[in-house]
């Protein structure tokens, strides 16, 4: 397989021709996008109910919407099939001739076609065709093509006569059409496996037959969920809510599945401002597994193996204050280490030079905002607008600090920005500063391998692509250490910090995390730094003042 030119996600370009005469159509476009396979309103990761999103509560949307408008339609701009728990069951369980809970779904709305999201794409061709033959409405791609023919992989566009009715009650034929792309970086991304809630646009079309023009438009997005209220502004959709009962069961009872036993409670409450035993579960497991992978190796075997892992689940994008893991000791199922590890990405390992490390950590170091040592106003530390924190990777086995007094080397995407810039300090491998061309292996997820963003990674530095799933390797490694030792312990072993500041006042810096109990607790007993709780933003993130000059 392989990409045109480098076009970014897109759905629905609107050709129209078609009507006997001069008239006016008010046209409603309603799309759905990155619903990643949450059918019901149901976190799986917590087993309860939820209102804040899920497909049974914005199918309600859909059907206002539609019986607000004369003509309507709708459609789906991709990223579909992954990203619950119901999609790891589909994947797990799917088989040629079955449909897919999420096509269950969508064939009862009345979706006029579909476009491909780069996630589509995560769990290889052969699963992409076989899941999306169960739709009852087309798919349509315009740049993946054959790497062997040349030849679209996909239907690239598509043209619906679609019926129409003007102002004035008349019947017209309107042809739609439709052309979806998919960002290119998904053959990076995906590589090993490619190598076989609701959006409301309104148009006023004028014209006649070959001659139309739309004359006016209007969009808006039509949420299920008021977070800043904390109210649900939907019920769901009854129907829709039994047509999936089965394989919502079914899903509840893949999840529940035991996997092992943890002995201590862990979580992300403070994983963006100290080291975090729920990123060292992952870092741990994948350094396990590489380092079992590279046994006899003659190339591979004796280079030092380091682990990098980010926090997934850590506030989202800073609009989420719920979205934090919060695993408690005890029995423990594949519903948590998908909690934990919320991605179908697959493990890989790339070989660096201790400079690469450097520079590698200065781009994880924009996960924070500068610090004015001189002023004693407010600062955030954490750059949620400019940085995300799945980017913000934590290295095993290294040890350093991170000076938020000097500005982010590099940008968002790892490019320097302040050339002279300088975050990452004291770094040593095992108690010894890092050499600048001594060889490492990092294990970490294949999107972070294959991307080449981050110094040191992209496709001529990869020496593994495993073909098994992070989650699936947390999963097992959850279980081994607990036949090992009656339940798994994980390690803190915060060998990372964010360097103590020098100034000549006290400063006022503020993170934002969970505004839960469990989350009081934890930094009352846990915090590195001493934390006092400030108030609530207005999304509803708990605000502490975060003291890094004792």
């Amino acid at each position: 397989m392989k990409m045109t030119s480098p076009l970014k996600l897109s759905l629905l370009a609107l050709l129209v021709a078609g009507a006997a005469h001069a008239a006016t159509v008010d046209l409603r476009i309603m799309e759905t996008t990155d619903v990643h396979g949450n059918m019901m309103d149901y976190d799986y990761y917590k087993d309860k109910a939820t209102a804040q999103y899920g497909l049974v509560r914005a199918a309600t949307l859909i059907d206002a919407a539609r019986a607000e408008a004369t003509n309507s339609v709708l459609v789906d701009n991709g990223d579909i099939i992954q990203g619950s728990p119901m999609a790891d069951y589909a994947a797990a369980n799917l088989k040629q001739g079955d449909v897919h809970p999420v096509y269950q779904a969508m064939n009862t709305l009345d979706y006029a076609v579909g476009s491909l999201g780069n996630h589509e794409f995560n769990y290889g061709l052969d699963y992409l065709k076989m899941a999306i033959s169960g739709a009852k409405f087309p798919y349509i791609n315009a740049n993946v093509y054959d790497a062997k023919t040349n030849k679209p992989y996909f239907k690239q566009y598509l043209i619906v006569e679609t019926p129409v009715k003007d102002t004035e009650g008349k019947e017209h034929k309107l042809r739609i059409g439709y052309i979806g792309f998919v960002p290119p970086q998904v053959v990076l991304w995906d590589k090993d496996k490619l190598s076989g809630n609701l959006g409301v646009i309104d148009l006023v079309l004028e014209g006649e037959t070959h001659n139309w023009k739309v004359v006016s438009s209007r969009a808006e997005a039509r949420p299920i969920f008021d977070k800043k209220n904390d109210k649900s502004l939907v019920d769901a959709k009854a129907s829709l809510v039994k047509t999936l009962e089965q394989a919502h069961n079914d899903t509840r009872e893949f999840v529940n599945k035991p996997i092992g036993t943890i002995a201590e409670d862990t979580n992300t409450y403070l994983s963006l401002v100290q080291d975090s035993s729920a990123i060292q579960i992952i870092r741990a497991a994948q350094k396990a597994y590489v380092e079992h992978f590279i046994q006899g190796d003659p190339d591979l075997a004796d280079i030092p193996v380091l682990s990098a892992a980010a926090p997934f689940k850590a506030g989202g994008r800073k609009n989420d204050p719920a979205a934090f893991v919060d695993m408690r000791k005890g029995p423990l199922s594949f519903r948590n280490a998908a909690d934990l590890y919320q991605y179908s990405n697959t493990l890989a390992a790339v070989k660096v030079k201790g400079s690469d490390l450097k520079e590698w950590l200065e781009c994880s170091a924009g996960m924070y905002n500068q610090i004015d040592v001189k002023s004693d106003k407010p600062q955030s530390l954490l750059n949620w607008n400019g940085f995300r924190a799945y980017n913000f990777d934590m290295f095993d086995d290294l040890s350093y600090q991170i000076d938020v007094t000097q500005p982010a080397r590099y940008d968002v995407d790892c490019n320097v920005i302040n050339p002279q810039a300088q975050r990452i300090k004291s770094l040593t491998y095992k108690g010894k500063p890092v050499v600048a061309d001594a060889p490492f292996l990092v294990a970490v997820n294949n999107y972070r391998a294959f991307t080449g963003k981050f110094a040191g990674t992209g496709e001529k530095n990869i020496v593994i692509s495993s073909p098994d799933e992070v989650r699936t390797i947390v999963a097992n490694y959850i279980s081994e250490q607990t036949k090992q030792h009656g339940a798994y312990k994980p390690e803190v072993k915060n060998n990372w910090r964010i360097a103590q500041i020098t100034a000549d006042k006290p400063l006022d810096i503020r993170i934002e995390t969970s505004p839960s109990q469990n989350a009081a607790d934890y930094i009352k007993q846990a915090a590195q730094h001493p934390m006092t709780l400030v108030g609530k933003d207005d999304i509803g993130f708990a605000v502490y003042k975060i003291d890094l000059q004792k």
